[in-house]
C-alpha cells in the first residue's frame, strides 16, 4: 500500500467526487415498497461510496471492494452506464471495472474478495476516522 499521499492532494481529490450526480441512483434504490437502500440510510451509503471512489483514486493498484449499501450504490451507478463512464473518465481518466462474480467460484477468490473489503475498511479508518465504526 502506498503511503506517500499528501493531505493537500487528498483533500483536493475529495471535492471532485462530490460532483458525481447520483440522484437517479438514489431514486431507483430508495423508492418503492421494498427499497434496496432505506431512504434514511442513503446519506451514509452515498458518503461511503464517494469515499470508496476517493480511495480508489489514491490507491489505484489496490483491489478495493465496498460492502453493504455502498456496494449497492456502486452497482447502481454502474447500471447508469453513461453517467458512470463519464464520472470515471473525469475522476480517474479511465473506466473502473467491477467484477461482481469475484469469490463465487473458488476459495482463493473468496479470500481475495474478503481481503479487498478489509483493505478498503482499513483505508477508510485511516483516511476517514470520523466514521470508522459506521458501516451501512
Amino acid at each position: 500500500m502506498s503511503t506517500s499521499i499528501t493531505v493537500t492532494g487528498f483533500l483536493q481529490s475529495q471535492s471532485r467526487f462530490a460532483e458525481a450526480d447520483l440522484s437517479r441512483v438514489r431514486r431507483a434504490h430508495t423508492n418503492g415498497p421494498s427499497p434496496l437502500i432505506p431512504p434514511d440510510c442513503w446519506p451514509l451509503a452515498e458518503q461511503q461510496y464517494l469515499r470508496f471512489l476517493s480511495l480508489k483514486r489514491l490507491y489505484p493498484t489496490e483491489l478495493l471492494i465496498p460492502d453493504g449499501y455502498a456496494l449497492r450504490v456502486w452497482q447502481g451507478h454502474i447500471l447508469d452506464t453513461r453517467s458512470y463512464r463519464a464520472d470515471c473518465e473525469r475522476l480517474f481518466g479511465r473506466f473502473i471495472d467491477h467484477f461482481p462474480y469475484l469469490g463465487l467460484d473458488k476459495q482463493a477468490e473468496r479470500n481475495d474478495k474478503n481481503e479487498a473489503v478489509r483493505c478498503l475498511q482499513t483505508l477508510q479508518a485511516r483516511h476517514f476516522p470520523d466514521c470508522a465504526d459506521l458501516q451501512a
